[in-house]
């Protein structure tokens, strides 16, 4: 795979990994490699996963004692999900260790990561003696945790929840079926292919009509609603191809606002520094889509 170019920040990505389709402005790199979930909860290796975290940080199956320094540790794959998780942990500047997990390579379905999500799914969360997985249910318990990122008021936090349900139940699941459809599926398949873009556009459209009203989805406050927003936009290129969120210009305008933020450009550095399988193998499919191994035979 090559680096992947984006028409007006958020346009035309040239991959065939919706991963390396989030980034922000210019080429996303990757340079860091990554050990095998088995590997690391097996044998724990400790890394700095976070610029706001300090000292030895440890794995998934924890390190010593003395490397223990987070209560926090993220299960993590490049993809919109996962990013949104690791947006809002740089927004909260707490310490965080970071546990690569690639799902190209089937590492979400092994026994060890199957104990932190049954679904196998990314991301997922520890947090001391509370585990937790699902990308909102992880902003949600955050920003609770925190106080932060979620409106006082319980009029504006049913704006702000009604945005962050729109995005779960309709942008996200949309979005994913899209790029399956697009990119994915063995067969190519007209009409999965149009409903999907459409019920994406028609989505964006839904936001652009809310942005032009409102800096952010609930309004005058960035919220965790803003923060899966992102997730996804981030990647509309790979849906749109080419005109990538041209046709959402205030839309466009959020999410240059938004990559600006410090924390968000921390979260693409961490991103930036994992490297993930990209080949789209017989491998690589038997590990995303198990349930087509059963029709094939």
């Amino acid at each position: 795979m090559g680096p992947i170019d984006h028409v007006h920040g958020f346009g035309a990505c040239e991959s065939r990994n919706p991963s390396q389709c989030l980034t922000g402005h210019g080429r996303a790199r990757y340079h860091q490699s990554v050990r095998s979930i088995g590997a690391l909860l097996g044998k724990p290796a400790c890394s700095n996963a976070s610029t706001s975290a300090g000292g030895k940080l440890a794995g998934p199956g924890g390190c010593s004692t003395m490397e223990q320094k987070n209560m926090l540790n993220l299960y993590f794959h490049a993809t919109p999900n996962s990013m949104k998780v690791a947006v809002l942990l740089e927004e909260l500047e707490l310490p965080f260790d970071l546990s690569p997990v690639d799902i190209f390579k089937g590492e979400q379905h092994a026994p060890e990561f199957r104990a932190v999500n049954p679904n196998g799914k990314v991301p997922a969360m520890v947090d001391g003696d509370v585990t937790i997985f699902d990308s909102h249910a992880i902003l949600l318990y955050l920003a609770e945790k925190h106080g932060k990122f979620l409106p006082s008021e319980l009029k504006n936090k049913a704006v702000m929840l009604s945005w962050l349900q729109f995005v779960a139940t309709g942008l996200s699941p949309f979005s994913g079926q899209a790029i399956h459809f697009l990119h994915y599926a063995p067969e190519d398949i007209a009409y999965a292919k149009n409903r999907y873009v459409k019920e994406a556009e028609r989505h964006y459209s839904v936001l652009d009509h809310r942005l032009a009203q409102a800096r952010y989805l609930a309004g005058d406050e960035y919220t965790i609603a803003d923060m899966a927003l992102w997730g996804w936009a981030a990647s509309a290129g790979y849906v749109f191809g080419q005109k990538g969120l041209g046709d959402y210009p205030n839309v466009m305008r959020f999410m240059d606002e938004v990559t600006k933020r410090p924390a968000v450009q921390r979260a693409l550095d961490i991103k930036a520094k994992h490297t993930f399988k990209a080949e789209l193998d017989t491998e690589t499919r038997r590990a995303m889509f198990p349930q087509n191994e059963t029709v094939a035979a």
